[in-house]
């Protein structure tokens, strides 16, 4: 359940509270007295799934931008108007607890924190994933994924796109290529730093070490994590499933790979980095192509009659982009998990 704030523009009171009545909502109206160009504010609880349709007929009402609408969740609501409301909109197929595409901005632009944190804690994921990757240690490894802070530019961006938000969108892309950039960067330093002190496990050959292994010889399966972190992500931020969970399974797609680029490159090995590179730009493609067809199918783009075609064209521009680059990037994933298939039934 949501309870709803709503100031209402001079002029516009007599359309908010028609749409209100003609929806059958409980709503209780104030005189706005602050002389700052409104008349009213309104306030009333609603069923969630009922936000984004109500919000969407106050649009058409032409109730803009100009007014501000608050949404904040409503524990419990004691009204036999409000049972009727929840009962018609359970009817009509909306049982779910589907975040509305208001809410959805919100909570995307929420997860993504000030820049300067942001670089913070993803120097302190490269360290640790580099020196994990160096020591072949699993367990150190995971704890970088579960320091970095990735989902939510991972999620604004797509968000962003699919909303007609540039801001979000904008955000969101130049904090995943400046957080890639970052953990390499980080990576090749520390790296450098242990080859000159000796620090060389596995030998001579680096990526002997398992858990580099696997990040500097990529395979179509790798794929699998990058895809279902994507759509994870978006599950869990429009239906409220654990976002720190699936932060971890963005993070296991970006940042070991990220890590592994930059060690690779500080041992001059051209043929590992560049295939744990590939890695890297097919995860982050895979994330945002799933991100983004999952918000599409799940309907969180502009419903109104002039709002849907903006949107359209720049929503299946980027699924292109991303579709076609991924497609590129996959061919040689494919020829190495077939050549892996051969020799293990040789």
């Amino acid at each position: 359940m949501r309870y709803l704030e709503i100031t209402v523009p001079e002029g516009r009171r007599r359309a908010v509270l028609d749409v209100l009545e003609d929806e059958g909502v409980d709503y209780v109206v104030s005189d706005e007295t602050s002389g700052r160009g409104y008349t009213a504010v309104v306030r009333f609880p609603i069923p969630t799934q009922a936000v984004e349709p109500l919000l969407d007929r106050l649009r058409q009402a032409g109730i803009g931008d100009e007014a501000s609408v608050v949404v904040l969740n409503a524990e419990t609501v004691i009204s036999e108007q409000f049972t009727t409301l929840r009962q018609r909109y359970s009817r009509g197929g909306q049982t779910g607890s589907r975040t509305s595409r208001q809410v959805l901005r919100t909570k995307a632009d929420e997860l993504t924190p000030p820049f300067a944190i942001y670089t913070v804690m993803l120097l302190i994921s490269a360290v640790v994933a580099t020196a994990g990757l160096l020591a072949d240690s699993p367990a150190v490894v995971i704890g970088a994924m579960v320091i970095a802070p990735l989902l939510g530019p991972a999620l604004a961006a797509n968000v962003g796109i699919v909303t007609g938000d540039d801001r979000l969108k904008r955000t969101g892309f130049t904090y995943q290529i400046a957080g890639v950039a970052i953990v390499i960067a980080a990576s090749v330093g520390l790296a450098v730093l242990a080859r000159l002190a000796g620090l060389e496990p596995a030998g001579v050959d680096i990526v002997v070490a398992t858990e580099l292994e696997e990040r500097v010889a990529p395979n179509l399966f790798s794929l699998a994590v990058a895809l279902g972190a994507g759509i994870a992500g978006i599950l869990s931020l429009t239906r409220g499933f654990s976002e720190a969970i699936v932060g971890v399974m963005i993070a296991a797609a970006l940042i070991p790979p990220s890590a592994a680029v930059g060690i690779t490159v500080a041992w001059g090995m051209s043929g590992a980095a560049t295939g744990a590179a590939a890695l890297v730009v097919v995860n982050v493609l895979s994330i945002n192509l799933a991100a983004l067809a999952t918000l599409w199918i799940a309907g969180y783009r502009p419903q109104g009659l002039f709002e849907v075609s903006p949107t359209r064209t720049p929503t299946y521009t980027y699924a292109a982009i991303f579709g076609i680059g991924l497609l590129v990037l996959a061919a040689p994933l494919a020829g190495v998990t077939l050549l892996a298939v051969s020799y293990t039934h040789l």
